[in-house]
């Protein structure tokens, strides 16, 4: 099972990390970088992630981490983290004239590494999960051909598929919700963009409820229950 440690060094997107892995079915947790190496060791971290932080590492005191940390496992450094990793590896870390917040804008010389699929010297732009957006619209679909489908033959087993399915639909319009706020949150410019693929979001994820509601009645009509206010698991066992 893949397990990603998350080291806080005082970041206050820590919790929207931990989220962002747990939202690709991997387990995290979030730790002080005061944990010593063989605690983490015994942990048996698949993946390290490095928080930003408020700090400079040329401050004096401030958190850092032992050098064996990199042969743990794959680590990745965000903001003050990824300072940290440079320190550690003996380079250098020097200010730039101005002080970044949010997203920036990166342009990729070499199709290389990390940046492999890039499109060199083509410049990164903010781009809104509109992606995500389509997913939940193709599961929308899906799940309304099945409600119509299993009206038309009365079908109570396809009417609990439609139920498993709005519990999917749900899960992407939050997740889809809390990268829009992040997006927002990050960049301003984003706002008015977003708020659009808010209105559009609801009103797939709405497609949902309402094909949902008629395999609801679906089952009512077959078997006599209503099953509006039972989990999918209750209702599962008064169709068998």
């Amino acid at each position: 099972m893949s397990r990603i440690l998350i080291l806080d060094y005082g970041s206050q997107y820590t919790q929207l990390i931990a989220r962002r892995v747990r939202e690709a079915r991997v387990y995290s947790e979030i730790h002080p970088p005061t944990r010593s190496i063989e605690w983490i060791r015994r942990w048996l971290p698949t993946g390290i992630i490095l928080s930003g932080g408020p700090n400079s590492v040329y401050d004096e005191g401030v958190p850092t981490a032992d050098p064996a940390l990199l042969d743990v496992a794959p680590v990745l450094g965000i903001c003050y983290g990824m300072q940290v990793i440079a320190q550690l590896e003996g380079g250098g870390v020097t200010r730039a004239g101005r002080r970044e917040y949010g997203r920036a804008e990166l342009e990729v010389l070499s199709e290389s590494g990390l940046f492999s699929g890039f499109n060199a010297e083509v410049s990164s732009r903010l781009r809104l999960p509109v992606n995500d957006l389509a997913h939940e619209a193709e599961l929308a679909v899906v799940q309304l051909r099945k409600a119509l489908d299993a009206f038309a033959r009365l079908d109570t087993q396809k009417a609990v598929e439609v139920l498993k399915q709005d519990d999917q639909i749900d899960q992407e319009f939050d997740g889809l919700m809390r990268k829009l706020i992040t997006y927002m949150m990050e960049d301003p410019r984003t706002i008015s963009s977003s708020i659009d693929l808010v209105f559009v979001a609801k009103a797939i994820e709405r497609v949902g409820d309402h094909a949902k509601n008629l395999a609801e009645v679906i089952i009512y009509i077959v078997k006599g229950t209503d099953v509006r206010h039972n989990t999918v698991a209750a209702v599962e066992s008064m169709v068998k």
